[in-house]
């Protein structure tokens, strides 16, 4: 009985980590089909109002704050990328190229310009994240799939030799 209750807790704990990694997944391709499009959308020149750096773990993060002008209507947005990591970090683009005043290439989606963009397409960044856990989502099913494939053929050679004893 005891058994049981560790597998079904074990069990339980698994498909629970099972979901939040695919519920990470799908946030990370949700970003792709917005990336794709962002690269067709019209652009205009904003400016940058305030830009300031995030540190985090393994470095900072430029997080960037303009307004732009679509046909007499003022918008604004922070929205750097489509990305989880919105905003250059310090490798990627020189910062002084953001700073407060400058002007700044905004795409912006022609239907709904409160969607819009410093950085369009989808980064290299966001490509590999989905390509590591698609691989490891692969891996995870690939196992669980020749596992159950192979435990009917287990339960069957022990149900055979339970029957000779």
């Amino acid at each position: 009985m005891l058994r049981h209750v560790g597998f079904l807790f074990c069990f339980a704990f698994g498909l629970t980590l099972l979901g939040l990694y695919v519920a990470g997944f799908i946030m990370y391709l949700s970003y792709v089909p917005q990336g794709l499009r962002s690269r067709t959308w019209p652009s205009v020149v904003g400016h940058v109002q305030q830009s300031q750096t995030a540190s985090y773990g393994r470095g900072s993060i430029l997080h960037v704050e303009y307004e732009f002008q679509v046909n007499g209507v003022d918008y604004a947005s922070s929205r750097f990328r489509f990305s989880p990591k919105n905003g250059p970090s310090t490798g990627e683009a020189p910062w002084e190229n953001f700073a407060p005043g400058k002007d700044v290439t905004v795409f912006y989606n022609a239907d709904n310009p409160n969607q819009c963009v410093i950085e369009p397409g989808v980064s290299a960044g966001v490509w590999f994240q989905i390509a590591g856990m698609a691989a490891v989502l692969a891996l995870f099913l690939g196992i669980s799939w020749s596992s159950l494939r192979r435990a009917p053929a287990k339960r069957g050679a022990e149900s055979s030799t339970g029957a000779v004893n």
